[in-house]
């Protein structure tokens, strides 16, 4: 649902990934699904967060360091290359 892209689709879609969080806490796919729905809805704080959680439950996981990196970097670079070096 969240790669759809349906706006209309995102309730329904947080609905179920909070759900398999509560089932899958330790789950990097559903961090990292939380991280994107949240960027797609402008919820950039709590996308950083869910992405940060992501790459440190599979710290190999390139896709959720890069989007890390790529949502830090709003914040400035030097934030995103620290960031980069840890993960």
């Amino acid at each position: 649902m969240q790669e759809s892209g349906l706006a209309e689709l995102r309730p329904l879609a947080r609905s179920r990934l909070l759900r398999a969080s509560g089932l899958q806490p330790d789950s990097e796919r559903v961090h990292f699904n939380l991280g994107m729905l949240a960027m797609d809805e402008g919820q950039g704080e709590e996308a950083e967060a869910h992405f940060r959680r992501a790459v440190e439950l599979r710290p190999g996981e390139g896709r959720a360091s890069v989007t890390v990196v790529d949502e830090v970097d709003d914040g400035g670079e030097d934030d995103a290359l620290a960031f980069a070096s840890v993960a």
